[in-house]
């Protein structure tokens, strides 16, 4: 599969808190519309219920645990375990039950092709042999063809013969996508990164070629033959999903903003819905539910730490199977698959309101060093749903008491049930002490504390975690007195590049102030090129000497406040 290659690195979540606290939680149990989880021994790759749908079947596959597991949906006994072969022979990427409801076949990553008679289950038969990997197979309407795509040909085969023949052929330096049959058999719809090709199924002949449309991971039409659903995308890079009217190949709508990559589509009987699913790896698996016609997003769910690569619903509609890479099929009531995904928060999160245009983000005090990066920049920033709730007008600090992340498909967005301001309210340039303590690994470790000019601090974690509010004037200090001893001790005298290491393993201590209106950052980043030659890390030397000077005061703001939580 084309994402097998794309897919190089793991995830690392920077962009939203939630990747941060959320994505050590465990596999959940069912909640909200996720009715049921059935377990299976490896990653699940292919989801199918059978035309009558009281089965549910599931190719899996990818270190040696590959197979099909196939349950009664009535009441999710398991009634087959199909094994085709050991290690990567037996990983399924692909399956279909036939139209009549009497045969089942699958694809193997080795590209065979099995077929078994539903029911006895023992009836094995390879009708296709090292066909490459296969990238669609379905069944006629008439269940006599069964048609096998990959990326460089189309295969039909004729069960009552035997024979097989190539239909199609990829065009060019396109990959083929997906085909599938017309509801009347007579034509075959080919979906190629690029391009749509109708052919006739007889001959092979082009009837019609739609062009140009986004079809890079998938491409199906409804089963009314109305409407061709398309698009798809890696986890980085563009995404976009297209609709398009089968009878001129216009587009009516576009999606795009999708927040993960995007691996898996699926069509509901009428038409009138679709889901689309992906995920990233450590980030979990995203699936969002579409009117067609509307181009509007109904629903969205989340799952696990792993994508979901495939999705089925129900001949009735009512359910929609995923499978995910965390080794389960997941089972969801369509009809709660509603609005965006919200889960409340256990903890306080502390940070900044700041406003742009007529739209509320809550961000960190701080912007921070980034992994591989030159520069400082903030590690999260949410948009507040329900604005009309924030009566806070200006930037200030704020705790968030109360409060959830409410997830779409696009992004993350913040829902404040209860806040506290914690300081004035700021200008971008109001004067300030910033003292952080960062690090990766370690993400969510370290410290961020800001001192405000009215001598009010805040300290948090990297991910917002609420530690330490309150008044330096407390412990007896000042905030010009503070400033003016980092400045006597010497902290303006401390180069200012470079600011980061640009490596992708760090920690990073650093200092911010403001001199004039201007803002003064200061940090312990060495030139990690000096220090590879063997040179003196006088930059480091430097700055550790002013922190010895100001060391009990930082840790006094960490440890002396505990953030006061409302109850």
């Amino acid at each position: 599969m084309k994402w097998r290659v794309s897919i190089v690195v793991l995830a690392f979540a920077l962009s939203a808190i939630v990747n941060v606290t959320l994505a050590q939680r465990p596999v959940p149990t069912p909640y909200g519309p996720l009715i049921k989880l059935l377990k299976t021994p490896d990653r699940v790759q292919a989801v199918e219920y059978s035309p009558d749908g009281g089965l549910l079947a599931a190719g899996f596959g990818w270190n040696s645990q590959g197979g099909v597991r196939i349950w009664r949906t009535s009441d999710h006994t398991v009634v087959a375990n199909l094994d085709v072969g050991d290690g990567d022979d037996g990983n399924i990427e692909r399956i279909s039950f036939s139209n009549d409801g009497q045969l089942f076949a699958a694809a193997a990553w080795s590209g065979d092709v099995f077929i078994w008679k539903v029911g006895s289950w023992t009836t094995l038969k390879k009708v296709l042999s090292e066909q490459e990997e296969a990238e669609s197979l379905n069944f006629s309407p008439d269940s006599k063809s069964l048609l096998l795509a990959t990326e460089n040909l189309v295969v039909v085969y004729d069960l009552t013969s035997g024979k097989q023949r190539i239909l199609a052929r990829k065009g060019g330096n396109t990959s083929i996508v997906s085909a599938q049959f017309s509801s009347d058999g007579k034509s075959v719809i080919v979906c190629e990164d690029g391009s749509i090709r109708i052919l006739n199924f007889a001959d092979g002949k082009e009837i019609k070629k739609l062009a140009p449309a986004d079809v890079s991971f998938f491409g199906t039409v409804t089963k009314n033959g109305q409407f061709l659903v398309s698009g798809g995308g890696a986890i980085y890079g563009s995404k976009s999903v297209e609709v398009r009217r089968m009878t001129d190949g216009n587009k009516i709508s576009e999606i795009s903003g999708f927040r993960s990559g995007l691996f898996a589509l699926a069509i509901s009987a009428t038409g009138e819905k679709f889901a689309v699913a992906g995920g990233d790896y450590g980030g979990g698996g995203d699936l969002s539910l579409w009117g067609t016609q509307a181009a509007r997003e109904i629903g969205f769910a989340s799952f696990g730490d792993m994508p979901i690569q495939a999705l089925a619903f129900s001949p009735n509609e009512k359910t929609l199977a995923a499978g995910s890479d965390n080794g389960y099929v997941l089972l969801y009531e369509v009809d709660r698959i509603k609005g965006p995904e919200v889960e409340k928060q256990t903890f306080a999160l502390c940070g900044e309101i700041v406003r742009e245009n007529d739209t509320l983000f809550v961000v960190p005090l701080s912007k921070v060093p980034g992994v591989q990066s030159q520069e400082f920049r903030y590690n999260w920033k949410l948009e507040i749903s329900n604005v009309e709730s924030v009566k806070i007008m200006g930037r200030s600090a704020v705790a968030l008491d109360e409060w959830a992340i409410e997830r779409s498909s696009a992004n993350d967005k913040i829902r404040v049930d209860r806040l506290r301001a914690l300081g004035p309210t700021v200008r971008e340039n109001s004067d300030h002490i910033v003292f952080g303590d960062v690090q990766n690994p370690g993400w969510n470790k370290g410290f961020i504390t800001k001192v405000y000019f009215d001598g009010t601090f805040v300290t948090t974690d990297n991910p917002g975690r609420c530690i330490a509010t309150g008044s330096i004037a407390r412990s007896g200090f000042d905030f010009a007195g503070v400033k003016k001893r980092l400045i006597d001790v010497g902290i303006l005298s401390v180069p200012k590049e470079p600011l980061t290491l640009g490596a992708a393993h760090f920690r990073t201590k650093f200092i911010e102030l403001t001199v004039n209106g201007q803002q003064e950052l200061r940090t312990d980043a060495e030139d990690i090129g000096l220090l590879l030659k063997g040179g003196q890390a006088k930059k480091r030397n430097a700055f550790e000497k002013i922190i010895s000077r100001v060391e009990a005061f930082i840790t006094s703001l960490r440890t002396s406040s505990p953030a006061n939580t409302a109850q």
